[in-house]
Order: structure tokens, then sequence, then C-alpha cells
């Protein structure tokens, strides 16, 4: 007979949510960006936005697992950005 959960550990999904919030926070990390192009700024403020309302959505409905392939969606195009980010910062001559 396995012993319950304590009633403080967080759901499977928001547990998976956090989990990716790590691994994107270091593919970001990775890519060492300092400063983005004024263009990409709206654009990546959107995405970090949406990324925080649908963490919030997972935690208020933690059996809603499209939320999570929204939430991997929304870091994908936010570090496919930064990349682009990275590489103009790159290509400008100097």
């Amino acid at each position: 007979l396995q012993s319950p959960l304590p009633p403080s550990t967080p759901p499977a999904l928001v547990l998976q949510a956090d989990a990716l919030s790590g691994e994107y926070r270091q593919a970001i990390t990775a890519l060492q960006v300092t400063e983005v192009p004024d263009d990409l700024e709206p654009a990546l403020r959107e995405l970090d936005s949406s990324a925080r309302a649908i963490h919030a959505a997972i935690r208020q409905s933690p059996d809603a697992g499209f939320l999570l392939s929204q939430l991997q969606r929304t870091y994908a195009k936010r570090l496919e950005l930064t990349r682009l980010a990275a590489f103009e910062r790159t290509a400008r001559p100097t």
C-alpha cells in the first residue's frame, strides 16, 4: 500500500511546467544575450506575459494538459526570438 502524497505536493502538471521553465531559463542563459533589438522587445514582453499567464492557468487547472503544450510553444517562440537577437548582435558590424 502506497501512502498518499502530502497535500502540499504540487500536481504533476505543475511540476512539469516548473521543470520546463527551468530548462527554458538554462537555454536562455546559455545564449548570453544582454540586449535585444528594439523591434523585438514588444514581442519578447508579450511572450513573457503569456508564459506567466499560462503558468497561472496551470496552477488553477492542473488537469488541463493542453496548457503544458501551450507553454512549450510559447517558450519555443521566445527562445527562437532570443536566438535571433543573439544572431543579430553577432552579425552587426563593429
